[in-house]
């Protein structure tokens, strides 16, 4: 499923809260994880234009050393790992080259070297969701030092998309020994009135509510005895 997974690091410790849920993806898919740094290139005048080369190749190089680094803490883990640095705009080159290379899954943190701000990610994370041709797992930043997915939630509305998940979440679960919490929302009916409901409204209102609760129930059923999940610890 997941057989190439791409990894955008901007070497902070931010970006890298990411690596024990890429070293747990890649031992559940066996998949080969590229790591990729993007270097940002200067708007530089001519007359600064021969230093900013100089320092440029200097970050090249230490990007490249970075990442080799993580590579081989990869590696250490029993993870196949490749590293790549590229130069231009960030986002847009984590899309192309995940489109290009055909990744299956991009892993990154919702916050980089600029820090943790007041938005929930950063504006690199928030283009590559929107951008990126394949699936995104995004990591909150800072990450707690707990064991991951020891529990698992899955909302799922009745339909088969929403039910696409289940094959990528059962391999996780039974890898991490994971609880699969199964999730379905019923929502109260609503009546176009200006005046207070009467009581036979709300008594309506309650027995549909029961009713799709009822259904609800079954068709999670459904999913933990019929469904990929089989085999794991479901609720």
């Amino acid at each position: 499923m997941f057989d190439s997974i791409l990894v955008p690091l901007d070497g902070s410790q931010l970006a890298e809260c990411v690596l024990p849920h890429v070293i747990i993806t890649g031992q559940v898919f066996d998949a080969k994880i590229v790591l990729l740094q993007v270097l940002d290139k200067n708007r530089a005048d001519a007359s600064t234009q021969f230093v900013d080369l100089l320092n440029w190749q200097i970050n090249k190089a230490e990007a490249k050393l970075y990442l080799e680094k993580v590579r081989d803490q990869l590696q250490s883990s029993g993870v196949r790992a490749g590293a790549n640095v590229l130069e231009g705009l960030t986002a847009e080159e984590i899309t192309e080259f995940a489109q290009s290379q055909g990744m299956k899954l991009v892993i990154l943190s919702s916050h980089g070297h600029n820090g943790l701000k007041k938005w929930a990610i950063s504006s690199i994370t928030y283009k590559v969701i929107f951008s990126a041709p394949t699936s995104v797992l995004i990591i909150r930043a800072p990450q707690l030092k707990e064991k991951p997915y020891r529990r698992i939630l899955v909302p799922l509305d009745g339909s088969l998309r929403a039910e696409n998940v289940l094959p990528t979440v059962a391999p996780l679960a039974r890898f991490c020994k994971s609880q699969v919490q199964i999730v379905h929302v019923v929502k109260t009916p609503e009546m176009a009135r200006h005046l207070p409901s009467m009581p036979e409204d709300i008594e309506l209102s309650n027995r549909i509510v029961v009713r799709s609760q009822e259904e609800a129930l079954h068709y999670l059923d459904q999913v933990k005895n019929h469904s990929p999940l089989t085999g794991t610890d479901v609720k």
